[in-house]
């Protein structure tokens, strides 16, 4: 699912809370520890994102959120944002130089500096492997 966050709807929030569960309480934010990412920029996008991160000279940022079904990848360009969630059973990670992030036909190619969210991808990977049913023998 993809919508304009830029202001807030709603319909919009039960949706994405429904495919990815509601947001982590403060309680689980401490005993799990951060739960976003820091900013990325974006290097390429499938069409789907192509409009909206061409539409202006400006930077395209993003940032990742973890959610107890899925991750919240939002895009921050010139005070708007675009998010798109993602449910673990659907999500697929590259991380080379660049991180990228498929599913569901799209896929975003995040540039990377050095060691940059090494801690917070690796939470990500446990997040998802115990949502799925693995543990963290699996990896």
């Amino acid at each position: 699912m993809i919508a304009d966050t830029t202001y807030f709807d709603e319909e919009v929030r039960d949706e994405i809370n429904e495919k990815l569960g509601k947001p982590y309480s403060f309680r689980e934010i401490l005993k799990l520890g951060a739960i976003g990412s820091s900013r990325m920029i974006v290097d390429e996008c499938s069409s789907e994102f192509y409009d909206w991160v061409n539409r202006n000279q400006d930077l395209t940022q993003a940032s990742i959120e973890l959610r107890p079904k899925g991750i919240l990848v939002v895009l921050a360009k010139s005070y708007h944002n675009l998010s798109w969630a993602i449910p673990y059973h659907f999500l697929n990670l590259v991380k080379t130089d660049f991180l990228r992030i498929h599913a569901e036909g799209h896929f975003l190619k995040l540039r990377l500096r050095k060691d940059q969210n090494k801690k917070f991808l690796i939470k990500l990977i446990q997040q998802r492997l115990k949502y799925l049913g693995g543990g963290k023998e699996s990896l």
